[in-house]
């Protein structure tokens, strides 16, 4: 008989944990270019075009859960001597510059969760 110690997943689900914030896709208008992003207008933006703007960020993690995008860093992309202040105003830079989206490190918080696929 086998013992497996290494860490077991079951294949239908995936889990995840952002340091960052929770985006809906209207915050996605001005990144994307796209227009009718006023409020009360409903924007047309494809689930793709952001799938692939975020997927083409070096060091940012992201998940799509429930209608909202969660973005921003894993934890583990802290640095040894980092503080979590510092930590949480890197990711802020990162939104601001690559997203154009201004989140203030102190509305970050840690989002986890699990995806099903099936």
């Amino acid at each position: 008989m086998k013992i497996k110690l290494d860490y077991v997943t079951n294949s239908s689900s995936t889990s995840f944990c952002i340091y960052g914030t929770t985006l809906q896709l209207r915050g996605f208008c001005e990144v994307l270019g796209v227009k009718g992003c006023e409020p009360g207008w409903t924007p047309e933006i494809d689930y793709e075009d952001v799938y692939e703007l975020l997927e083409s960020i070096e060091g940012l993690e992201f998940q799509y859960m429930d209608g909202d995008w969660l973005v921003g860093m894993s934890p583990d992309a802290m640095g040894e001597d980092e503080t979590r202040r510092q930590f949480k105003a890197r990711i802020s830079e990162m939104l601001r510059t690559k997203l154009l989206v201004d989140v203030k490190p102190e509305d970050m918080g840690l989002e986890y969760g699990e995806v099903y696929d099936g």
